[in-house]
Formats: structure tokens, sequence, C-alpha cells
């Protein structure tokens, strides 16, 4: 016995599908959350050195939060969009990469 199964929408020959519902972020949510990351990063770092709470722009401070923050906000929405066990995977991954930054900036 077999269930069939609706295919997912076609709209001009393009398949339409969720990729939010399927459970995988887009390709490229990676990358974008880094840069993003660094952006903030930067921007925050700006903000303490206009505000002369340091003694001028830390690279290696605002390299370092911003890979960090990459960590937490891309664990956060690989939890929440694939589940417990991908989440975890990209955590390590991402955890590796920022080793590999912190040995860079020494």
């Amino acid at each position: 016995m077999t269930t069939a199964t609706a295919a997912p929408p076609v709209a001009g020959g393009i398949r339409t599908t969720n990729t939010l519902a399927a459970g995988r972020l887009p390709r490229g949510t990676a990358w974008m959350v880094l840069g993003g990351s660094l952006i903030i990063s930067a921007a925050f770092f700006v903000l303490l050195a206009l505000a002369d709470v340091t003694a001028g722009f830390n690279i290696v401070g605002a390299v370092l939060a911003g890979t960090i923050l990459f960590d937490v906000v891309l664990y956060v929405a690989s939890r929440i969009v694939e589940g417990s066990r991908r989440a975890l995977d990209r955590l390590v991954t991402s955890l590796v990469s920022t080793a590999f930054i912190i040995a860079l900036c020494r």
C-alpha cells in the first residue's frame, strides 16, 4: 500500500518550496550572518572609540566579538529552523572556525 504525496507547487517551471518550512537554512545564510555580525561588532567598537572609552579602534576585539556573535546567532537560527542536531553540527563547525581566528589574532 502506498500513499500519494503532493508535489511542491511549480510556478513557471521553478519549484517554489519554502526553505524555512523544509527544515534547512537557505544557502549562504552563514556568510550573511558572519558579515552582519562583523558589521555590528565593528560599529560597536567604533562607537567605543568615538566615546573615548578605548584608546582607538580595536580591530582584533571587533573581529573576535563579531565571530562570537556569529556563533551565537547562527546556532539560534539553525536551532529554530533545522532542529537541535543540525544546529549542534553548525555550532561545532563555527567554534572550530572561531578557534582558528583566535589563533590568527595572537
